[in-house]
């Protein structure tokens, strides 16, 4: 069976892929305590990856290679067939060998990594037209006029002696 690459730009048909992998990675939270084991208190799955080694050979080998350059730099949204099948993949990497045992192509290594799309979502919201704050608050009052109090001979000490570590 032969394995392809699809875009909505074209699409590139690999003459044999070699070896194909999938990597499901998780990220653990640790956090170090005191004594004992570290706490691992959550987990993150990350996005699939998917590790390619193939050949690519003939006339239009040239041509294939200048679509997955293009594939990648253009970030463009991908469908892996192969053994799986893969939809919403990009080029993460990619790195090509040229050798004398493949006069007419190249050997490559291609990761292809699984990517979510967040979708917008728009909602209306519906604000009451008044909206009426019940906040309770004490009315002032008036205290009239007020005498400074007097110091009591401590505090008087007290101020004397701050402001004596001032200078």
């Amino acid at each position: 069976m032969l394995s392809k690459l699809i875009g909505l730009s074209g699409e590139v048909e690999f003459n044999a892929v070699i070896d194909e992998s999938v990597n499901e990675p998780s990220e653990v939270t640790d956090h170090p305590v005191e004594e004992g084991s570290d706490v691992a208190d959550h987990v993150q799955v990350k996005p699939e990856t998917i590790p390619l080694n193939g050949v690519i050979t003939g006339e239009r080998a040239n041509e294939k290679l200048a679509r997955l350059q293009r594939f990648r730099q253009e970030r463009e949204l991908l469908t892996f067939i192969g053994v799986e099948t893969f939809e919403q993949v990009v080029i993460a990497s990619f790195s090509r060998k040229r050798s004398a045992k493949i006069s007419d192509g190249f050997e490559f290594s291609l990761t292809l990594r699984k990517v979510r799309i967040a979708k917008l979502k728009e909602v209306k919201l519906v604000v009451p037209a008044k909206s009426v704050s019940k906040t309770q608050t004490k009315k002032t009052t008036s205290k009239g006029k007020q005498q400074p109090k007097k110091k009591t001979p401590k505090q008087k000490a007290d101020t004397q002696s701050r402001k004596g570590r001032k200078k």
